[in-house]
């Protein structure tokens, strides 16, 4: 914490001090009571700002807080730790509440201070939010705040207001016709290929809103037969609207992400095998749902027709002359992989295509659940362990391999097939996995074909040319 002297000044003093001010304490932690917006600078001791009414006996002490993203507040502290907004300016050229503050005094220092009576609370992170009675962009009780990771400029539905109070309209009736009602503020990620939005619920945790794009709209009725064909397996949904591509599903517990973090490397490839050998087991009894899949709008890529299926993804697939030359010239080995991996006979199943430990929960001992199926198509199960094993070899490396191989095939003995046919049908079934891989990111929201994400079909495609993974 920073050890400057922390300055206050009375708000009838504020004003050009300000900037002298945040030159001394450039950033000071801050509370907020309820949806406290204030409009002006002055708060005479007992006038009513918001839902705040500012004690007489307060301390008229203005504080000036700077989070590091360039936003200014100034609040009024008592001893009694309750604080009153009592203006806020952005420099990004829009007045909000209160006088202007010079672009000069937007200082980036990320040290903290207590407020009066108050215990140390470092700033929040300012992303974006929406709120009833806080359309500046800061956050309150019932606002969302809005994360877009790396895709600054990504489009989903969410950027259209009757389409966002739809969606959350919808969650709010689902959660009551179970009795339940949100309670705290909502967090939404934005990305590409979804909308997802935590919603808190009063007395159990939280619960998870979805919007699918186009391409994966029947993941919500997938989700809703999975609970039903393998229970133990996948999220039971609270609700689906098929027709919007709209799932609210409830909290699957620690991620194995989170969990392999904890573990050595030994318990923790131990872990890796008990995840896939469950998967497979899951994949194996799903083999007697193909055509009510297919019905679900799942789509169907049967293992003797993928061949064409590179075709297609080829052709929209966006890669440089040169490695789409050598793609294009790779198409009969592709066709001889398919038919020998047809020839082998494995039934095809439901390949979740993006397999990785962030996909996974491990609520509880030898029990692992598979969400986000908005990638999933019907074809040959053994692609599913292409990304699997990419990701245990990233943590363990390729020493952990054979055994994880071993572990995903066992609940495919006793098919017919000899051990050894089914290491080949894997090291197949993995290679032509990319396929799955490159036509999943044709699966966005409209507006975001531009950028790095249509250019990822051409890098999985180029896996091809590579030795397979497993």
């Amino acid at each position: 914490m920073s050890d400057r002297k922390v300055a206050a000044v009375p708000v009838k003093e504020c004003g050009e001090r300000l900037v002298d001010v945040r030159r001394v304490s450039p950033l000071l932690a801050y509370e907020r009571k309820g949806q406290d917006c204030a409009k002006g600078w002055r708060a005479p001791s007992g006038q009513r700002y918001g839902k705040t009414r500012v004690p007489a006996s307060a301390a008229m002490v203005t504080w000036v807080v700077n989070d590091g993203t360039s936003t200014t507040m100034r609040y009024v502290a008592s001893l009694a730790r309750s604080p009153a907004v009592i203006g806020l300016r952005s420099d990004r050229g829009s007045r909000r509440r209160g006088p202007a503050v010079p672009r000069a005094a937007m200082l980036p220092d990320r040290a903290w201070a207590a407020l009066p009576g108050g215990s140390l609370r470092p700033p929040r992170k300012r992303l974006e939010s929406r709120g009833p009675d806080c359309s500046d962009g800061w956050m309150d009780d019932d606002a969302e705040v809005v994360e877009r990771g790396r895709y600054e400029g990504v489009a989903t539905p969410w950027d259209g207001a009757a389409w966002r109070r739809a969606a959350l309209d919808w969650t709010g009736e689902a959660l009551a016709a179970r009795g339940l009602r949100q309670r705290g503020r909502r967090t939404v990620r934005l990305r590409p290929w979804s909308v997802l939005v935590r919603v808190p619920v009063e007395g159990r945790g939280d619960c998870w809103f979805k919007a699918h794009p186009p391409g994966s709209a029947f993941e919500g009725a997938l989700t809703e037969a999975l609970a039903r064909w393998v229970p133990d397996s996948v999220l039971r949904p609270l609700a689906v609207d098929t027709t919007r591509g709209w799932t609210l599903l409830p909290d699957g517990g620690p991620l194995v992400l989170d969990v392999l973090d904890r573990l050595d490397a030994s318990d923790g490839q131990r872990l890796w095998e008990e995840v896939v050998r469950r998967y497979a087991e899951t994949q194996r009894t799903l083999t007697a749902h193909v055509g009510e899949l297919a019905s679900l709008g799942v789509p169907v890529v049967p293992t003797a027709a993928l061949p064409e299926f590179f075709d297609d993804v080829l052709a929209s697939a966006r890669t440089a002359a040169e490695e789409r030359a050598r793609l294009e010239a790779l198409r009969p080995r592709v066709a001889e992989w398919a038919g020998e991996l047809a020839a082998l006979g494995v039934a095809d199943s439901l390949d979740h295509a993006d397999l990785h430990e962030k996909q996974v929960f491990h609520p509880a001992a030898g029990r692992f659940t598979y969400f986000d199926w908005g990638d999933a198509l019907v074809s040959h199960p053994f692609a599913s362990f292409l990304v699997a094993a990419r990701a245990a070899r990233e943590r363990y490396g390729p020493a952990a391999l054979p055994r994880l191989r071993d572990a995903y095939l066992e609940p495919w003995t006793g098919g017919g097939a000899s051990a050894a046919e089914l290491r080949r049908a894997l090291t197949l079934g993995a290679r032509l996995g990319v396929l799955g891989r490159a036509a999943s990111f044709g699966r966005l929201f409209p507006g975001n074909d531009d950028g790095e994400l249509p250019q990822a079909q051409g890098r999985w495609l180029s896996e091809l040319l590579r030795e397979p993974v497993a």
